[in-house]
């Protein structure tokens, strides 16, 4: 039979390879036997209506306690910069208050000052 049809062997390993290969795109690659699903164009990838199952993140053990226990750390932190700050900007805000009532008693002695001042060169300019 192989003499009646010329290249008989090399026209079944053609066939097979293009067998095998028409089966790749059917199936995909990971030989996942559900039917492919269209895709309906959608940005965020819904594939016609289809959902993928939710992902578990998985984590090596103490991972997930690790960040935690990170987050409460810098969280801390953050409360403790926080009250260092509104203790900063209330000793602030006393001795700029403190700094105000000085610059005005300071002003206050000043306007005494010149009007005693002009008093006393106006008193001195009277009898000449």
């Amino acid at each position: 039979m192989a003499r009646s049809v010329p290249n008989i062997r090399r026209a079944l390993a053609a066939l097979a390879v293009a067998t095998c290969l028409n089966a790749g795109q059917v199936y995909g690659q990971d030989a996942d036997l559900a039917p492919p699903v269209a895709d309906s164009g959608e940005i965020d990838g819904d594939l016609a209506g289809w959902e993928p199952p939710p992902r578990k993140p998985r984590y090596a053990p103490g991972v997930l306690e690790d960040y935690e226990r990170k987050l409460r750390l810098y969280e801390q932190q953050v409360a403790a910069e926080a009250a260092a700050k509104k203790q900063r900007d209330e000793r602030f805000r006393r001795e700029s208050a403190a700094y105000e009532r000085k610059m005005a008693k300071y002003r206050k002695a000043k306007r005494k000052y010149e009007a005693e001042r002009r008093a006393y060169e106006a008193a001195m300019a009277r009898p000449r």
